[in-house]
């Protein structure tokens, strides 16, 4: 529950209101269409002495008059309690005041129209149309930023008054809530971000009422497509990659095939692949993802090899997306080395400092 607080805009002069001042509340909220409280009456008391607080014998007086009632007829007859014996009544100033007159002695509301005919209560003859130029269909692009404008949608009412007062609401099919009409403007702009990979297609019911009463309203159907907007990168299917070959592997063998997505459309979702790091040993396919062997092996020089492999989209306009992974490639052993001494060769020399022959026995 709100509470709200009345406060003094400009100092009052209260020997103008001499019984005080009568305020005419009505609360409404923001939604649409608007919902209207019950009119409230708030007396605020003089601050003299002799100030008398007077009400009126109704906090609102509802009337029906026709739009070709004759000018001077009394549509309403206020009275204040407890009755005065005097006091000076007239009409504060608004919007429709012009339209009414009220005698300052007897509070008879009478219509004050020379040509006797009442436009702003007037009978609600007509209902609210579309203007030919609204589109049966609009594209937007995902990207687009909270609060941009669509497109103005125009509609017309030939009443007058509160009868052709035009007001505007989406009133279906606004299911993520992306969208915002101005209800008086009939502005569509966007609410919330929209995001074609979770919904590409809404089918909007634009609704238009007037307030009249009875009140009347037309609605039209607006397609509403989400175009792609390269807001994605592309995702590998795994975190890492890894793989065991053979030192022996021939140039040319493909080892392994890596493969990473893009939920974006056409360009914008294509991915292409290459091999950040700085080797000769291995080359992937830009269009596959299979990565082959591309110069001779050798794990004795180098047993394992850590690669960063990139997949990027192939986005025509604006920033491309791209996300990297790391591949590591085991060279596993094959007997391709013979034994050998170290080192290769030796040299011995021998030294006889005595010689002893011992002959025979039987000899």
């Amino acid at each position: 529950m709100n509470e709200y607080k009345i406060k003094e805009r400009k100092p009052i002069d209260w020997d103008s209101f001499p019984y005080g001042y009568n305020l005419t509340l009505q609360a409404k909220d923001k939604g649409s269409p608007q919902k209207f409280s019950a009119v409230k009456l708030v007396h605020i008391a003089s601050p003299k002495k002799e100030s008398i607080p007077l009400m009126f014998e109704k906090e609102a007086y509802d009337t029906v008059i026709s739009e070709f009632s004759p000018p001077g007829v009394v549509v309403a007859v206020v009275k204040l309690v407890p009755e005065p014996h005097s006091v000076e009544y007239r009409i504060s100033p608004s919007e429709d005041a012009e339209y009414f007159k009220i005698n300052p002695n007897t509070a008879n509301v009478k219509l004050n129209l020379e040509d006797g005919f009442l436009d702003f209560y007037s009978v609600n003859r007509q209902a609210p149309h579309f203007d030919k130029s609204f589109p049966t269909d609009v594209k937007v692009s995902e990207d687009l930023p909270v609060g941009a404008t669509i497109l103005r949608i125009k509609a017309y009412d030939a009443d007058s008054g509160f009868n052709g007062r035009v007001l505007y609401t989406i009133s279906d099919g606004n299911v993520d809530s992306c969208f915002n009409i101005d209800m008086e403007m009939g502005i569509l702009s966007v609410l919330m971000p929209l995001d074609r990979e979770k919904t590409e297609l809404y089918l909007l019911n634009i609704t238009i009422y007037d307030l009249g009463n009875p009140q009347k309203s037309a609605w039209r159907l607006l397609t509403v497509t989400v175009e792609d907007a390269n807001d994605n990168k592309p995702v590998f299917l795994q975190d890492s990659y890894s793989v065991n070959i053979l030192e022996s592997t021939s140039l040319g063998t493909e080892i392994i095939q890596v493969e990473a997505r893009d939920k974006d459309l056409g360009a914008n979702g294509e991915v292409t692949y290459s091999v950040l790091t700085d080797t000769h040993q291995f080359a992937i396919n830009s269009s596959t993802g299979v990565v082959y062997v591309a110069d001779q092996l050798d794990r004795e020089a180098k047993a394992n090899y850590t690669l960063k492999i990139e997949a990027r989209d192939r986005a025509e306009s604006g920033h491309q997306q791209f996300s990297v992974v790391p591949l590591k490639v085991f060279l596993d052993d094959v007997n391709d080395c013979s034994p050998a001494f170290i080192p290769s060769s030796y040299n011995v020399k021998y030294t006889f400092q005595h010689l002893c022959v011992t002959p025979l026995r039987g000899q």
